[in-house]
């Protein structure tokens, strides 16, 4: 009888006796040398021969081992003639140190269970395709009608552009509706600081003042002496600086209109307390006569001022003078970026083009204090001109003259250099005409109607771009960009048109 390691060499994959040890768990059991009748085994014996048996009667080769080696007589009663056994490798398990367990299994063979699973059909396979169909279609047809509503076009122009270089004289005349023409904005600004007196001294002085004397006494002319003494509102006396002679009325029907002459006036003392703003003032000598008194008086003209008393501090002309031009200089600058800020869209400014009135006449060399104020008031005064007529003037004297069907623009006009003829001598508040020189060199682009061009893209198919295009000479190109990608028909609105200009 052959032992199962004679069966595990046969089904190996390979051929290989040499079994790996992964592939037993128990050491396989094996026959005994020589044949023991089966009445003398055990129980367990029995059982092993019984199950050994039962593997050779399924086995296919085990059965075709034994019939070579046992020949079974079925007229034999006490023993069964058995073959010598071949000489056949016997396997030896491996050493087991601890034998796992192995699980108790019923002998008889189960065979799996085959669960079938049938199909259910709920309407025919044509008929769910048909279904799933047609909502694709349904969502592809919503898509596309609400891509329609959120439709939008960007549309990238490219203007078209000449070099130019321009150095040529040109004629402007003020506020003109045709030709060259030319505007006038201004601006007032005023700043002040104080200088440290660099000495004193003690000196009094009196209060000074301009006045105008009037008669609606008579039509006859008054004479007056020199130190002719008037007493203001406040009780002050002041002297006129001269002789002087006030002219008579004169009448507008029954309106009397006095006679009057202007005369410089001082303080009879010495002191701030004759220091006054605008007042009026009666002849002293008049009081006798009423009459002339009521009808004889006097309204300053300017502040009477400069009267003081005891210590003054002075500074030198030359400590006054820098600090009236560091003031000059900034309010220049400020009166000049104040101007350009204000420019009107369209208008141009140029610096030769800028004029400055400076007051700083009030500075004084002294003071009651010790720090001197200093004020320096300007008034800036700028001559702008139109860009568009200041680029019409010069494209006729430049080959842009030949593109009659197109207006342009230079971008950087602002840098050219501009010089305005016989500056020093024009008063830009009475100016109506000047003559100035420009040169520079730049580009000039043509102006598109963005708007118009936005309109003549409304609902149209983008391929009718090029076509569009023809009625606009002054667009070199343009590219389109559309939202979402696959339409091809521009918005029905021209919000959604959006016009960028490339330059």
């Amino acid at each position: 009888m052959a032992n199962n390691n004679f069966i595990h060499d046969i089904v190996s994959p390979k051929g290989d006796s040499n079994i790996p040890e992964k592939r037993h768990t128990e050491a396989p059991k094996t026959m005994r040398e020589t044949i023991v009748p089966r009445e003398e085994l055990s129980d367990s014996e029995e059982r092993e021969f019984t199950n050994h048996n039962r593997e050779i009667d399924t086995n296919p080769f085990l059965l075709r081992y034994a019939r070579h080696t046992v020949t079974q007589d079925t007229d034999a009663t006490d023993s069964v003639p058995v073959r010598e056994p071949v000489n056949v490798p016997i396997y030896t398990a491996p050493t087991v140190t601890q034998k796992p367990e192995v699980p108790k299994f019923d002998a008889r063979r189960v065979e799996p269970t085959k669960i079938k699973y049938k199909k259910v059909n709920s309407g025919g396979s044509g008929h769910g395709k048909g279904i799933w169909l047609f909502a694709f279609v349904c969502i592809l047809a919503l898509l596309y009608a609400v891509s329609f509503v959120f439709v939008r076009a960007t549309v990238t122009v490219t203007p078209y552009s000449e070099p130019i270089s321009i150095d040529d004289n040109f004629q402007a005349v003020k506020d003109s509706n045709s030709g060259l023409g030319f505007s006038v904005m201004a601006v007032d600004l005023s700043d002040s600081t104080e200088v440290v007196s660099s000495g004193s001294s003690s000196e009094d002085t009196k209060a000074t003042g301009k006045v105008v004397l009037y008669n609606a006494y008579s039509a006859t002319k008054q004479n007056l002496l020199i130190d002719t003494r008037l007493e203001a509102s406040n009780g002050k006396i002041y002297m006129t600086d001269k002789a002087v002679t006030i002219p008579g009325y004169t009448k507008d029907g029954s309106t009397i209109i006095p006679g009057s002459v202007e005369v410089g006036v001082h303080a009879t003392e010495s002191g701030e307390s004759f220091n006054t703003g605008p007042t009026d003032f009666k002849f002293v000598g008049f009081k006798t006569s009423p009459d002339k008194y009521e009808k004889f008086y006097a309204r300053s003209k300017t502040n009477i001022e400069g009267g003081s008393t005891g210590l003054v501090y002075t500074i030198t002309s030359e400590a006054r003078n820098t600090a009236e031009n560091e003031l000059l200089s900034k309010l220049k600058e400020r009166a000049s970026n104040q101007m350009r800020a204000e420019v009107p869209d369209g208008y141009i400014m140029f610096d030769d083009a800028i004029f400055y009135d400076v007051n700083n006449s009030s500075n004084s060399l002294q003071s009651k204090e010790t720090s001197i104020p200093i004020s320096v008031s300007v008034k800036g005064t700028a001559l702008i001109f139109s860009a568009e007529s200041l680029v019409s003037a010069i494209g006729q004297k430049t080959t842009l003259s030949t593109h009659n069907d197109k207006k342009f623009s230079i971008s950087n006009l602002s840098e050219f250099t501009f010089t305005l003829a016989g500056k020093d001598s024009i008063d830009p508040s009475k100016v109506d005409k000047i003559d100035f020189n420009l040169k520079g060199e730049g580009k000039a682009n043509a102006l598109v109607d963005e708007e118009e061009f936005a309109k003549s893209l409304i609902n149209r198919k983008v391929k009718d771009v090029n076509t569009v295009l023809t009625n606009f000479p002054s667009i070199l190109s343009a590219k389109v960009a559309m939202h979402p990608l696959w339409q091809r028909r521009f918005p029905e609105s021209i919000d959604r048109i959006k016009i960028v200009l490339e330059q």
